[in-house]
């Protein structure tokens, strides 16, 4: 079996799980007080059950760039596996992936009066490949901060036949480039002095 070359690890958030949680609960709350359960019988009553599962349904629908139904995205040297939003992986070669990246700032609003106040929704970065279908996927779903920007750093190197780092791999040239940064940067005397009486 194929090892990847970087493995990202990544999870749904917990506050997705939440919004499922409640919007569900509002949803049986509402059909029970209109008598919708446990057993609705007519036709009407069908449509009405339905139509108070629509918020889940939204709801459902637009998390899927926060749901991942796998535990690590994979960069191998001919593909990237994206996980589904609930179970398995989709395979984007490398040789014809594309790759968008969009950033979403939400406008809070109170009773449709802007208050200017404004939500850093996260990155999302959709990939899209010949045939295949997209798959849109969040920065908030990966582990690590800042994952999502070395993994498409990833898939460039691996695309062009060069080794992927990986989250291991991106942690130690940070630590390398902040140790030369160090090192050639003037040392104060008081912060000399300082570190000698911690020492101590």
């Amino acid at each position: 079996m194929q090892e990847p070359l970087a493995r990202y690890p990544v999870r749904t958030p917990a506050w997705v799980w939440g919004a499922f949680a409640l919007t569900a609960l509002a949803t049986a709350t509402l059909a029970w007080q209109a008598g919708l359960l446990p057993a609705p019988g007519l036709p009407l009553s069908l449509a009405l059950l339905a139509l108070l599962s629509l918020p889940m349904v939204l709801v459902v629908w637009s998390s899927r760039p926060y749901r991942v139904g796998g535990a690590s995205v994979e960069v191998y040297a001919d593909r990237v596996e994206i996980p589904r939003p609930f179970r398995g992986h989709l395979a984007f070669p490398l040789d014809t992936l594309r790759v968008s990246r969009l950033r979403v700032i939400q406008s809070l609003t109170v009773m449709h009066v802007p208050t200017g106040v404004q939500l850093d929704r996260g990155e999302l970065v959709t990939f899209l490949a010949p045939g295949m279908p997209s798959r849109r996927l969040s920065d908030r779903v990966f582990v690590e901060p800042g994952s999502l920007s070395q993994l498409l750093a990833d898939l460039t190197a691996a695309s062009k036949g060069e080794p992927a780092r990986g989250p291991e791999g991106w942690t130690k040239l940070f630590r390398e480039l902040d140790a030369v940064v160090r090192a050639q940067t003037p040392i104060d005397p008081r912060d000399a002095e300082l570190d000698a009486e911690l020492r101590r």
